[in-house]
Formats: C-alpha cells, sequence, structure tokens
C-alpha cells in the first residue's frame, strides 16, 4: 500500500476513455442515482463530455478517491 501511494501510474488518455466507453453494453448495470450506461455510449456522448469526463477521472485517481 505504501509503494501504490509513491508510484503513481499515468494519466489516462483519451484513447483509454473511448476504449472504455466503447465496451460499454446495453441493458447492464445501473448507477446509484438510476442511470443506465446507454447514456455514456459513443453515438450519445459528445466531445465536451468525454473532456469533462477524462478531467475528472484523472483527478478521482491522482487525489486517491474512490
Amino acid at each position: 500500500m505504501k509503494l501504490a501511494q509513491r508510484k503513481n501510474s499515468p494519466d489516462w488518455t483519451m484513447n483509454d476513455l473511448n476504449l472504455a466507453l466503447s465496451n460499454l453494453k446495453n441493458n447492464r448495470s445501473r448507477d446509484p442515482e438510476g442511470y443506465a450506461n446507454e447514456m455514456f455510449k459513443q453515438d450519445m456522448i459528445g466531445q465536451d463530455m468525454k473532456k469533462s469526463i477524462l478531467v475528472m477521472m484523472n483527478q478521482l485517481k491522482r487525489q486517491k478517491l474512490i
């Protein structure tokens, strides 16, 4: 655990995010608020939303928040 705190992995790239979004399945896991992951599929999400998600996820990773 101490080693993981000192050694940070590189930030995720837009390609990493696109790969994750392309692997989302339909009619599967909803978030705690009840939103389906279909709203984040490639044909639904815009570039501005992708950029926002990427910034948010990298900030969470840097701060080590779950």
